[in-house]
């Protein structure tokens, strides 16, 4: 077994409030493409936002294969791929042209605002794109591919109710926050 697997280990736990419902009502397992300095620091911390010029405001971008993820980090230093499970909620999809023809830019605040919890980028050259607004979003990371560092399992962040509603695993440990 590899990878990260997210199992129901009691269905009747819902959020406590409306975006704790929404974020736990829909998942992905995900990938982000960073280099060897930025992959230690999102395993000792977290993840970080992006800056506010980034194609839908300041976000964690992620992509939905380990190829897609380093194409868009177009960086030859992103040699990391971390495999993520990320919360999405309530998704806001469009296509990039749509995004850009309007300059459309989000925060947390602007995207809760609008019933959303993230965005989907659909139609880019180098494939779909997932935007976060929320580091409780991103609630674990493991080395897809890249030099090993540290899992990162968030512990403060993610809403409780994930914990109590969801398993997961990682190569047949699980895992559970701190």
């Amino acid at each position: 077994m590899s990878g990260l697997a997210v199992t129901v280990k009691n269905a009747s736990v819902v959020g406590s409030n409306d975006r704790n419902k929404r974020l736990l009502g829909n998942y992905a397992i995900l990938y982000h493409a960073t280099s060897v300095e930025a992959a230690k620091a999102i395993s000792k911390e977290g993840f970080v936002r992006g800056s506010e010029k980034c194609l839908v405001g300041s976000a964690i971008y992620m992509a939905y294969t380990p190829e897609e993820a380093v194409r868009k980090a177009e960086a030859p230093s992103a040699t990391v791929v971390f495999q993520c499970i990320v919360l999405l909620g309530k998704e806001m999809k469009n296509t990039k042209e749509h995004f850009v023809s309007k300059n459309l830019k989000y925060s947390f605040a602007s995207l809760q605002e609008t019933g959303h919890d993230s965005v989907h980028v659909t139609k880019m050259l180098t494939g779909d794109e997932v935007a976060v607004y929320n580091y409780d979003q991103v609630v674990a990371a493991v080395v897809h591919s890249g030099q090993t560092v540290p899992n990162f399992i968030s512990s403060r962040k993610v809403p409780r109710e994930f914990w109590e509603r969801y398993t997961v695993t990682h190569k047949g440990t699980t895992l559970s926050p701190n």
